[in-house]
């Protein structure tokens, strides 16, 4: 239906995950950023960087709460950030 690339230095998207409610794409990337899409509008809506006290900013994995108020991202040092995105 559509393809969303990376708005940053577009590298390797490593890890994505749907909104509960279908509205939003988290898509973490391979420079520690992670873009909130608005699946609607095909356009971003946010951007997410990596803790600054991780070594290796590779997002690996993404995932909303149940209620979609929150977001975490797991980088590849193995800290995990937690957002509020809701």
């Amino acid at each position: 239906l559509a393809t969303l690339a990376d708005p940053g230095i577009q590298t390797a998207v490593e890890a994505v995950a749907f909104s509960p409610d279908g509205q939003t794409l988290a898509a973490g990337d391979h420079d520690g950023s992670t873009y909130l899409w608005n699946v609607a509008s095909r356009t971003v809506a946010g951007m997410l960087a990596t803790s600054p006290y991780s070594g290796q900013p590779k997002v690996w994995a993404v995932a909303f709460s149940p209620d979609g108020q929150l977001l975490a991202t797991g980088d590849r040092a193995g800290v995990t950030d937690l957002w509020k995105v809701g």
